[in-house]
């Protein structure tokens, strides 16, 4: 990752954050102010060593968005 050996615990949540959201092809744009919150949220518990709930939570919030958005364009 780095030759810096003292990152802060807040630091590493967020660069764990950004290798999630890489990982699935995702922008923070993407996703909406409550999930990237809660996301953040949980790498931060990952960090503390903490549970975590499943990644795949995001795909499932995505598509709950999706149909949202497409039942906004029906109307």
């Amino acid at each position: 990752m780095s030759d810096t050996k003292n990152w802060s615990p807040s630091y590493t949540a967020w660069k764990l954050m950004e290798t999630i959201l890489d990982g699935k092809n995702l922008k923070p744009t993407d996703l909406g102010k409550e999930l990237l919150l809660d996301l953040y949220s949980d790498c931060v518990n990952s960090v503390g060593g903490d549970y975590v709930a499943d990644i795949e939570d995001i795909d499932h919030e995505l598509e709950a968005e999706d149909f949202e958005d497409d039942l906004d364009e029906d109307d």
